[in-house]
């Protein structure tokens, strides 16, 4: 259940459990580090204490990846995301299909960061750490603006310039992902 609330927010998929949940207006990074990797394509799947999650990836024409993930057998949750590369570190940034459609932005409200570690048969998800404070992110100078109700916590309104800079300056501390995956996927089909 865990995994699924932070899917939803993250996605679905990102900064969850305390629930102080972080997500941005605008995509974390921009397309000069954006990367294509064939291996992140196919379907994976988890059968974990969490409970099951299955994930189906293709690339699209556009550079994106299409992803649609089902947990449990039940949540099916289609969103976009983006792969990054930043020195040696892949970075996802999942957000809606389409800015500009309401219902998008109400299944998966901003953007979401994650790290990956992208093996041929192996995929690790890791969500920004949710013991962070926001205060690192307000003492970078980034904007801001406090939400409640059922997405109880921050999002983000600054430019994609002003994220990936902050972005860049975190990536350094080891701290600034979390140390357990959200999803600990294997290959199940070739790409």
């Amino acid at each position: 259940m865990k995994i699924f609330t932070h899917i939803l927010l993250l996605i679905l998929v990102i900064v969850f459990s305390s629930g102080c949940v972080i997500r941005t207006l605008n995509p974390w990074l921009s397309e000069e580090t954006s990367v294509s990797e064939s291996k992140l394509q196919g379907v994976w799947f988890q059968d974990a204490e969490d409970g099951f999650a299955e994930a189906y990836i293709s690339h699209t024409a556009d550079g994106q990846y299409k992803v649609l993930l089902i947990e449990n057998g039940t949540a099916r949750n289609l969103f976009v995301a983006t792969l990054h590369k930043i020195d040696d570190l892949y970075l996802l940034v999942a957000g809606p299909e389409k800015k500009e459609n309401l219902e998008e932005w109400v299944r998966l409200p901003g953007y979401l960061l994650f790290k990956a570690d992208i093996q041929e048969n192996q995929l690790k998800i890791f969500g920004i750490n949710d013991e962070l404070s926001t205060d690192i992110f307000k003492d970078s100078g980034l904007t801001l603006m406090e939400e409640r109700g059922e997405f109880d916590g921050e999002i983000i309104l600054s430019s994609t310039v002003q994220l990936e800079e902050f972005v860049r300056a975190q990536l350094p501390d080891p701290a600034f992902f979390d140390d357990e995956p959200f999803y600990d996927f294997r290959r199940i089909s070739p790409r």
